[in-house]
């Protein structure tokens, strides 16, 4: 029986330590934390996690990115996109990046993919193919301090 409860309490222990991960966003309800857009389609959602587990949302890539470029470091835990495809969330630094004139999305035209053939996949002949450092660079040289 001892076993069985020092078990228990190792595994409630683990999975309080365990880094927080990225919540369902709610249409309607969540704002966006950089331009306080309402979140309207999570497709193009984003979600950054502080240090302190708190959770910010966004709506779009951009702002997200405009989020963090402003966010001192030792305050970043994570950042997470939602898969355009799936809906599923990914870390952004794993995601690969639709940017074009073709996309659209809330608030510009980049658009967030599992992986890198799936955004290879749904480029179009414009569009370019990125990682998160590119969104981030292009954010501050594009929208400034939006």
């Amino acid at each position: 029986m001892a076993l069985l409860l020092l078990a228990a309490g190792t595994t409630l222990a683990l999975a309080a330590c365990a880094a927080p991960h990225p919540r369902d966003l709610v249409v309607g309800e969540d704002q966006c934390r950089y331009c306080r857009m309402e979140i309207t389609d999570p497709r193009f959602g984003a979600q950054v996690i502080l240090s302190t587990g708190r959770i910010e949302t966004f709506d779009s890539v951009e702002c997200a990115a405009g989020f963090v470029r402003e966010l001192p470091a030792e305050q970043r835990a994570t950042v997470w996109v939602a898969d355009y495809t799936s809906g599923a969330w990914v870390r952004a630094d794993s995601a690969a990046f639709v940017v074009g004139a073709a996309t659209r999305a809330p608030m510009g035209a980049t658009v967030a993919y599992a992986t890198r053939s799936a955004a290879a996949a749904a480029a179009g002949a414009s569009d370019r193919v990125v990682e998160w450092a590119a969104v981030v660079a292009a954010t501050a040289a594009e929208h400034g301090g939006h």
